[in-house]
């Protein structure tokens, strides 16, 4: 580098350090910081996470950097807040920068952790401090889970036919609440999902061992009391019921039953006063009540008379439960074995009649519910429980009605009523129904085996938790049952000891016990369960696959050889015996031989093994055995083959079946049963007969005899006669000897019947039926009066009427006495001799007998008997209570005029002259006469009513009951009003009775004609004004008419008025002050005052029935201070060279009227000075506003300035608006604009290290310019010629023009310059100038103008 550009380098230097003195401003900083959040509440999840964007707002006038600090001292630990940026650098005056502030929640948080945390800013040099306060709350979770993995190995729990156990579930609440969660239990058939995901835990975790009992909860006592018929007795069933709910809980149950009750015969009896049926219902307290139907009855068609009157009969008996504070159960009853053989049409089969009998109970159920809503209906589904057992042998290809199956043993012999299985089956479905919870396990009565017991008891729990599971049940509702959820899925029943769990901790469990009971004869399967929670706050459920898997049991029985079989001494014979798998699934089994007795028999198998491919499959193993000849046969050694046939498993040698089978040797049976095909009873005094059995085989015989109902359709003797044995039932019978049993049989009802007599013994049972018919006799059936009661008035007569029917075998031919007449009193129409002769072909004859009583015959109740004699079979009595009254007698006169009449006119439209009229609140009096025409003192009741059967006509007696001496009278006053709505000029008939107290059939009325009018109302309404300030009150006056006396009732809208009221009012009122006050914020202009007028009268006081309106002017009005309230919010502002300033303009109306104007500038200097209003509800650009009465609004005003040269100005701010049709101009004050003018050196000088005062800074640029200019001489001199040459040229160079940017210009000719963006020709500020910047005032872009 040369000596020159040395110089040159370290002038420019030099020129350089000078020119920056004045540059270097004093250290002034703005403390405003602005802040804020896109979210201020911040709501997380547990386990959640949120940003939030926080906003830097530099408000100050320099550039500066901030610090961003989180304050979580008190922050609660479950809470994370940190900022991702601790600085937010370089951010510019009025400009922003945002940052992020991460918010975390953990796993654990609870809705109680709600906290609140301060973001701190502060500036760079720690004199400026903001703080935000973000809210930060823990949204409620509510999150149910249930693992039934937990159970058992991995959530399979192994089971076998017969187990009961108890499996603990754990629940969670992995929600943030306390929740109280609901479980239930569904089957899942889909077990894909499971086996996909299942790995055994190696054990059965949480599952009992079986249980040996019912471990339900105990509940409260329960009271039942049952009403039935024969079903009901069988067994005595009420006392299973007890039984079987004193296991769970203290409970007594009664029962009132006779036999082929139906439901009608139970009404009858339960309103019979003094009867067993009525006391026991009324003289105790009951929980529930049973009733039960006749067997047949609720399942005949809906039209057939029985069943009808059964429906009204359940429908009265509900009602008197319910009036007993008593909860109904109807016991639906069961199909009979194999139909009704008496109506196959109807009934063919046991399914489909069980299945009319089921919609008749629900039938019943539904009438009795319609008729009394809040009547407590159940209905126990006992049929069901037959139908499950039915169904089950049926879906295994077994026959039912089969002879030795369990849906066979239901019923005795005559297939109706219930053997102990049924009679157990029904209280074990009724103690379900009742308590809630499941029968298994309960205590069985003797006569059951454990097993049978058990199918018993599941097919109970299917019918009332499965079959039935929409039903409703006492324990549904009142939650004192274990469970309301069950599943029974064929063999399995699973249900929750309780389905509700409460209050469960947030984050915590507790532990579920589901109880599951697996039928004994169940086949092997996996059975999938779905265990379902649900929550209580939420609308969250969860579930779980458990699966139960019901394993194999293997199972046989061995029968014994065919007693028919006769194997002879000395002799080898083959034989078989039959085997049946008894297991629960297909089986392979082997055969051997174990010990062979006492005697030399020498047996050997033919058959190895046997292959069962299915339970119940019937196999036979052969066998053969060798005899030794009866002259070797041991001594002593009786003469029986026998040998212990064992069979084995073939999964598993150790089950084995063992069976010792044999015969007797040279065994000749030959048994004959003998009995008389029909035996004749004697009505009166019962008949002995035998029957006998002989014994013409080998060997003495042990022979039971056993007296049996027959089968369909045979009549059984239940009810109709009764046989006993008056020998022993059990006999030996010696071989070549007969056996003889006696027996005696003695009438109940004069019916025929049959009985089966079986005879058994060790080879098996043989049966005869015997016919048993009463003997020929006389019999007569005397129907009278219901209530056996006969009433005749003294000096009249009375019929009585009588039904006599031979219901015997003989002709009658009877003659009628009396006995017990009193004086007085007599009874004609006594049929002759001989004519009253009933035969076979005429067995019912009707008399109508005539009693008369004399005017002074004696009265009272007076016993009477009447006898009817057939001189050849006996005599019948049917005894009568004759009641002698005295003569009765009332007549009710009309008043002639009143409006009265003997009797509805025969236009019930037209009114007897002098009709009342009715109508409003008013009430209408008249009388009734009353005469005593009898000829005894008597008390009549007085009653009245329309004779269209409507209520809204009332009637008041001054007296309900008048007493009269024979012959008086008196004069009874009556009121009528109207309560409801009637049509204008309706007439209404009113029928006044007067009836002896003692005698219904004696009374007498007057009809009395009422003319209803119609309500009309009318207001009229004036004012005294009609023009109001906001807040002021108008008065006025308002007339009132009603037709009809009434009460009414004024209301107003449009003002808070002060009305008449109420007005009681029957025609036209005077004038009635009124007065309303205007709200004091009101808006101006037209306002309704609308007056309404409601009625009292009933069908029309939620009506308006009048109304009338004035309409007022509310005036334009505002408070103290102008109507438009004008504010600056900043009224001084400095603006910079080239810049501009924003301030706010607030316009506020307060006044009750609508303001429409512009804003403007007014004052000085306005020239210097460029606005632009915005505004800020929008940001439109516009001057112009429009406000409601109370609105306010905001616009911008930023002025630019058009002058560089120092200066300032004062522009008023104005709005001139135009409200209720004047014109008005507010100021909003002056701004103090302050225009600078260029930047004048500072008083120091800041070198960053070193500051230097005024005096100090002006000897440092003295000292630089004095050595500058001694640089710049000296390079002057050294200069050469050449050198200013070249520095011409480069002078020239940096002359040339620069090329113009983005929205920039140059001053052209006339001082104008043109806009880039607009080519709109401007004028230049004067004293400006270039470079400057200003706005264009067409197009607003901001231009900058160069030189």
């Amino acid at each position: 580098m040369t000596t020159e550009r040395r110089s040159a380098v370290v002038l420019v230097v030099s020129l350089l350090l000078v020119s920056l003195s004045p540059v270097i401003g004093s250290a002034a900083a703005d403390d405003a910081i602005h802040l804020s959040v896109d979210v201020q509440h911040v709501v997380l999840s547990p386990g959640g996470a949120a940003n939030v964007t926080l906003t830097v707002l530099n408000n100050g006038s320099s550039i500066d950097s901030f610090t961003v600090e989180v304050d979580d001292a008190s922050l609660h630990p479950s809470w994370e807040v940190l900022a991702l940026d601790e600085n937010v650098t370089n951010v510019f005056p009025t400009w922003s920068k945002n940052t992020t502030i991460v918010v975390r929640l953990d796993g654990t948080g609870l809705p109680s952790h709600a906290d609140t945390v301060d973001l701190v800013v502060s500036d760079a040099d720690g004199t400026a401090e903001t703080r935000l306060t973000l809210a930060l709350s823990v949204a409620e979770l509510t999150a149910p889970r249930i693992e039934a993995s937990g159970a058992g190995n991995g959530g399979l729990v192994v089971l076998q036919p017969g187990d009961v156990v108890d499996v603990t579930v754990p629940v969670h609440n992995d929600g943030n609440v306390v929740d109280t969660m609901l479980l239930e239990v569904n089957a899942n058939p889909d077990l894909a999902g499971f086996w996909a995901n299942w790995s055994s835990t190696g054990g059965n975790t949480n599952v009992s061992d079986n249980v040996t009992g019912n471990t339900s909860t105990s509940t409260p006592s329960a009271e039942v009391l049952m009403y039935g018929n024969s079903y009901t007795t069988a067994n005595g069933l009420s006392g299973l019921l007890q039984a079987l709910l004193r296991e769970v809980g203290d409970a007594n149950v009664s029962a009132n039953a006779g036999g082929g009750m139906t439901l009608e015969g139970h009404r009858a009896k339960v309103n019979a006063s003094g009867d067993a049926w009525n006391t026991s219902l009324s003289n105790q307290a009951w929980d529930l009540v049973v009733l039960q139907d006749q067997s047949q009855i609720p399942g005949f068609p809906r039209t057939q008379s029985e069943w009808i009157d059964s429906r009204d009969a359940a429908v009265a008996l509900g009602e008197r439960v319910e009036d007993e504070g008593a909860e109904l159960m109807l016991m639906m009853t069961w199909g009979r074995r194999s139909g009704d053989s008496m109506n196959t049409a109807r009934f063919p089969n046991f399914t489909a009649m069980n299945n009319h009998l089921l919609q008749g109970y629900l039938d019943y159920a539904e009438n009795v519910t319609a008729a009394h809503p809040t009547a407590a209906v159940y209905v126990a589904p006992v049929g069901l429980a037959f139908a499950k057992i039915h169904d089950d042998l049926q879906a295994a290809g077994t026959d039912p009605d089969q002879t030795g199956t369990l849906f066979h043993d239901l019923y005795t012999s005559d297939g109706s009523h219930p053997s102990i299985h049924g009679s157990y089956l029904t209280a074990a479905t009724l103690h379900a129904a009742i308590h809630g919870g499941s029968p298994v396990g309960l205590t069985l009565p003797t006569g059951i085996n454990a097993s049978a017991g058990q199918t018993l008891q599941m097919a109970a729990a299917h019918a009332v938790f499965n079959a039935t599971s929409t039903w409703t049940y006492p324990w549904t509702s009142s939650g004192t049952g274990t469970s309301s959820t069950a599943v029974v899925g064929g063999d399995l029943l699973a249900l929750f000891s309780d389905d509700v769990l409460e209050n469960v901790s947030a984050y915590g469990s507790q532990s579920a016990t589901l109880r599951l009971e697996v039928a004994p004869n169940a086949m092997p399967a996996d059975l999938g369960l779905d265990l379902v929670v649900a929550s209580t706050k939420g609308n969250i459920t969860s579930s779980s696959t458990l699966v139960v898997r019901i394993e194999a049991v293997p199972d046989l029985s061995i029968g014994n050889i065919d007693s028919s079989e006769v194997l002879p001494f000395g002799q080898a014979s083959t034989t078989s015996v039959d085997v049946v798998n008894t297991g629960t699934s297909a089986a392979d089994w082997s055969w051997e031989l174990g010990a062979s007795g006492a005697a030399n028999c020498v047996w050997d198998l033919l058959d190895l093994s046997t292959s069962f491919s299915a339970p119940g499959e019937i196999a036979t193993v052969g066998l053969t055995v060798e005899v030794p000849p009866a002259s070797s046969w041991p001594s002593g050694v009786q003469e029986v083959c026998e040998v212990d046939l064992i069979g084995s498993w073939a999964n598993d040698s150790s089950v084995r079946v063992v069976r010792t089978v044999g015969f007797v040797v040279d065994e000749r049976i030959d048994t004959t049963l003998e009995t008389p095909t029909t035996v004749s009873v004697d009505v009166n005094d019962g008949t002995d007969w035998q029957t006998t059995f002989q014994n013409a085989g080998s060997h003495d015989l042990s022979v039971t005899m056993t007296m049996m109902a027959p089968a369909a359709p045979s009549p059984a003797c239940d009810g109709r006669m009764t046989t006993t044995f008056s020998s022993p039932v059990t006999q030996t019978v010696v071989a070549g000897s007969t056996g003889v049993w006696s027996l005696r049989s003695e009438v109940i009802e004069v019916q025929a019947c049959t009985l089966v007599l079986e005879a058994s013994s060790v080879h098996g049972a043989v049966t005869q039926e015997v016919a048993l018919a009463p003997a020929d006799h006389g019999a007569l059936l005397i129907e009278g009066p219901a209530d056996a009661r006969v009433m005749v008035e003294a000096g009249s007569s009375s019929t009585l009427n009588l039904s006599l029917t031979s219901i015997g075998t003989e002709d009658l031919d009877l003659s009628m006495s009396t006995s017990g007449l009193p004086g007085g009193v007599s009874l004609d129409g006594l049929p002759e001799a001989g004519a009253l002769l009933l035969t076979s072909a005429s067995p019912t004859a009707l008399l109508s007998l005539v009693v008369t009583a004399e005017a002074e015959a004696s009265t009272g109740d007076h016993g009477v008997t009447l006898t009817f004699t057939d001189d050849e079979h006996g005599t019948w009595t049917i005894d009568l209570d004759v009641q002698v009254s005295t003569r009765r007698g009332v007549d009710v006169i009309a008043t002639s005029g009143s409006g009265q009449g003997d009797a509805v006119p025969a236009d019930p439209d037209v009114p007897y002259p002098g009709a009342l009229l009715l109508g409003g609140l008013a009430e209408v009096a008249t009388t009734m006469t009353v005469v005593n025409t009898g000829a005894m003192p008597a008390t009549f009741v007085l009653s009245g009513h329309s004779n269209d059967g409507g209520s809204a006509l009332l009637v008041n007696f001054d007296q309900d009951v008048v007493t009269l001496a024979a012959g008086a009278s008196t004069v009874v006053p009556v009121e009528f009003t109207f309560d409801g709505t009637g049509t204008d000029g309706q007439v209404y008939q009113v029928i006044l009775t007067a009836t002896s107290s003692l005698d219904a059939a004696v009374f007498d009325a007057v009809v009395q004609s009422i003319v209803y009018r119609a309500q009309q109302v009318t207001l009229a309404l004036d004012a005294d004004v009609v023009e109001v300030e906001a807040g002021g009150t108008i008065t006025g006056t308002l007339r009132l008419s009603s037709r009809v006396d009434d009460r009414l009732t004024l209301t107003a809208t449009g003002a808070t008025c002060t009305l008449p009221g109420p007005v009681d009012l029957s025609g036209t009122s005077e004038s009635l002050p009124w007065s309303c006050t205007m709200s004091e914020s009101a808006s101006a202009g037209l306002v309704a005052l609308n007056v309404s007028v409601r009625s009292a009268l009933s069908g029309v006081q939620s009506a308006v029935v009048a109304s009338d309106a004035v309409v007022v002017t509310v005036l334009a009005s505002w408070g103290d201070s102008a109507p438009i309230e004008v504010v600056v919010e900043d009224a001084s502002l400095s603006i910079e060279t080239s810049g501009s300033a924003t301030t706010v303009v607030r316009l506020t109306n307060t006044a009750n009227t609508r303001a429409v104007g512009e804003l403007d500038l007014a004052g000085s200097n306005l020239a210097y000075l460029q606005a632009t209003w915005v505004h800020l509800g929008d940001g439109t650009r516009t001057s112009s506003f429009s406000l409601e009465p109370g609105a306010s609004a905001r616009y911008t005003l930023e002025l630019v300035r058009l002058t560089t040269g120092a200066s300032s100005a004062e522009p008023e701010v104005l709005a001139t608006y135009t409200m209720a049709d004047t014109e008005r101009t507010e100021s909003g004050g002056t701004i103090e604009v302050d225009l600078p003018g260029p930047a004048m050196p500072p008083t120091g000088m800041d070198l960053g290290l070193v500051q230097l005062s005024n005096q100090d800074s002006l000897l440092a640029l003295a000292s630089g310019w004095v050595m500058s200019m001694l640089l710049f001489a000296l390079l002057r001199i050294r200069r050469s010629p050449v050198d200013d040459e070249d520095e011409e040229d480069d002078e020239s160079t940096e002359k040339e023009v620069v090329e113009l940017g983005h929205n920039e210009a140059r001053v052209e000719d006339g001082n104008k310059v043109t806009c880039p963006s607009c080519d709109a020709v401007l004028g230049v500020p004067s004293g400006s100038d270039p470079p400057f910047r200003f706005t264009c005032p067409t197009c607003s872009s901001s231009i900058r103008v160069l030189p």
